[in-house]
């Protein structure tokens, strides 16, 4: 699934920059995508989690195949 992406900037001084990625963050075969993703899920979710809980549910994905649904859906609900 790529989704290449080719950027060009050009400053007010004529200064020219370039990027190109084949692969965007965070997409499947990107390198880092298991670390980017968790990235975005602890900073989306402690906006509604207590740090606690965060790290909780990241342990329990990490190692959902000993751990089950379940558990996760436990971990990742919000507690009122």
């Amino acid at each position: 699934m790529p989704f290449a992406a080719d950027v060009t900037l050009t400053t007010k001084d004529g200064e020219t920059y370039n990027a190109m990625r084949d692969i965007p963050r965070g997409a499947p075969g990107s390198p880092g995508i298991l670390e980017t993703v968790r990235e975005k899920f602890e900073r989306e979710a402690s906006r509604a989690l207590p740090d606690a809980q965060v790290a909780e549910t990241i342990r329990i994905v990490q190692d959902f195949e000993e751990r089950g649904l379940d558990k996760l859906l436990r971990a990742a609900c919000i507690q009122s």
